[in-house]
């Protein structure tokens, strides 16, 4: 009769134990390999399909570029900070007088302007940014499509960036929260970014979400058009104007090219590190001379004219004397407020550029 070995219980226990440990550690990584396949779909690289009117305007040339180094976790944290800076209450579009007057306004054009002009004095707000976004569409002196879309944007701060939500608006809704909800999470299903969130909804964080509560959301994406002939982007949200912007473009000798772009995967960063090739140097952002502002937005193109051009962005500049200005070696610059502002907004793939002439 064979003899039993006999195991000493502390060591046993001290085994089992180390399996114990062995298949708690195997299970965090299976959990955290689904995680990621989860998320990766999320961010798909499939362009989302956009309505005829807005295709028209969306589908119609060596550029700053980020450092070779990728941006410290600092800059990481940076991009959830202080939210509420990214609020404007002017208009960032100078007085009427100082625009030439150009063009001639359609008698189509105007008598939807006073429907507009109805609908602001009796409160129908959303019934206004239709009709107002309609003349957008119409034959428009200069003067008249400015004071349309300075209009737009003051709507703009009611019905998209307060907490307020309309009954019959189909671009913003409501949202009811639900345990293990997170505001990155819910931003990823409607294609917007989590800071809209954070700002319309009057929260202190990211991290203020409480199960049980219901939050405004917004159906986006959002998209932009650059023009360079006049050095302003206009923002859109799916196919409704929302406000615009003045920025600095390329130099003559690097210009910024025309044609259609999407904000890059993974593009989206907080003052990174910035190599000068013909300088040979990096610069950050505690430089001086640090010349990205407070954020970058990288931009990657679609058509065959920007597809193969790399190394471009939205980014801010410490030089508001640039804005309106051909100064930057191909990007498109903002002053601080308003690239942090669009930072915000812009969803790195669903988010389409156009730049055109």
């Amino acid at each position: 009769m064979a003899r039993y070995r006999y195991k000493a219980y502390n060591s046993r226990r001290r085994r089992n134990k180390k399996s114990r440990k062995i298949i708690v550690v195997l299970i965090l990584l299976i959990a955290a390999g689904i995680y990621m396949i989860n998320r990766s779909r999320d961010d798909s690289t499939e362009v989302d399909p956009i309505d005829p009117d807005m295709a028209d305007i969306l589908a119609i040339d060596e550029p700053d570029e980020p450092g070779r180094r990728s941006a410290d976790k600092v800059s990481e944290d940076l991009a959830k900070i202080e939210v509420r800076e990214t609020v404007r209450k002017e208009s960032p579009l100078p007085e009427v007088l100082k625009i030439e007057d150009k063009g001639v306004t359609s008698e189509e054009a105007k008598a939807l302007i006073a429907e507009g002009e109805s609908h602001i004095a009796s409160g129908e707000i959303i019934a206004a940014r239709v009709k107002l976004n309609d003349v957008l569409n119409l034959e428009l002196s200069n003067i008249d499509r400015h004071k349309v879309k300075a209009t737009m944007a003051e709507l703009s701060n009611d019905w998209l960036f307060s907490k307020k939500p309309y009954d019959a608006d189909k671009l913003v809704t409501t949202y009811f929260v639900r345990s293990g909800d997170n505001l990155e999470s819910i931003g990823r299903k409607y294609k917007v970014e989590y800071q809209l969130l954070v700002r319309i909804n009057g929260l202190s964080s990211d991290r203020a979400l409480r199960a049980g509560s219901t939050i405004k959301v917004v159906n986006g994406p959002f998209h932009v058009i650059v023009d360079r002939s006049s050095f302003t982007l206009d923002l859109y949200l799916q196919n409704t104007f929302v406000k615009s912007y003045y920025v600095g473009l390329g130099r003559d000798e690097s210009e910024t090219p025309v044609g259609r772009w999407r904000v890059k995967s993974g593009g989206k960063l907080v003052q990174p590190p910035w190599w000068d090739q013909k300088a040979g140097k990096t610069y950050y952002a505690s430089d001086a001379d640090y010349p990205l502002g407070a954020r970058w937005i990288a931009i990657e193109g679609l058509d065959e004219n920007t597809k193969s051009r790399t190394g471009f962005a939205l980014h801010g500049t410490k030089e508001p004397e640039t804005i309106r200005t051909k100064s930057s070696n191909g990007c498109i610059r903002l002053i601080n407020e308003d690239v942090i502002e669009l930072y915000a907004l812009l969803s790195p793939v669903h988010s389409l550029v156009r730049i055109v002439d």
